[in-house]
């Protein structure tokens, strides 16, 4: 199990690392003035509901970890305190992380494009998609999770013995 958490550690920071846009390619991307205004109607439009969805599900995966690193443990309403505490913060980082997305979406996307997606998400089609959106990646997560058993035996079959194999060189 040790090797799977330590092959899992390892392509998920291999995978933000990929991911993650040099500052240099910040400056050289410096979105227009009229994709930014359209990029923050599209952040505004998409992410209303979103916001508190995504911090109430960080903090339903988070607060039990928390909860067992309290020690000594405090009495319920002193730990209903804390959870909710630790909610409000979640939220905060959540809604403060949201404040640079129209700076991101508008260094990838056209101003025209934006306003495309804005005049999308605007539709009822559009409206109706950003509604199930919550449903949809719960459903997604659920078949991720199902397939678990065999993302660790992937990761044991395919990884395990490189690690191995390293680990009789040193």
């Amino acid at each position: 199990m040790a090797i799977i958490r330590y092959a899992q550690g390892l392509l998920i920071a291999g995978a933000l690392a990929l991911a993650a846009p040099s500052p240099a390619s910040f400056a050289q991307n410096a979105p227009s003035a009229e994709a930014l205004q359209t990029a923050h109607q599209l952040v505004d439009l998409t992410t209303k509901d979103i916001v508190g969805q995504v911090a109430q599900t960080m903090a339903a995966q988070i607060w039990p970890l928390v909860e067992r690193g309290i020690n000594p443990r405090p009495d319920a309403a002193t730990l209903d305190k804390l959870k909710s505490e630790f909610q409000a913060i979640t939220a905060d980082v959540v809604r403060d992380g949201m404040k640079d997305m129209p700076a991101i979406y508008a260094r990838y996307f056209t101003a025209d494009e934006l306003k495309t997606f804005v005049t999308f998400y605007s539709s009822g089609p559009g409206q109706k998609f950003l509604k199930t959106q919550p449903q949809l990646m719960q459903e997604m997560a659920a078949l991720i999770g199902s397939k678990q058993g065999e993302i660790n035996t992937m990761i044991m079959e395919r990884i395990g013995p490189i690690l191995r194999n390293a680990q009789q060189k040193n």
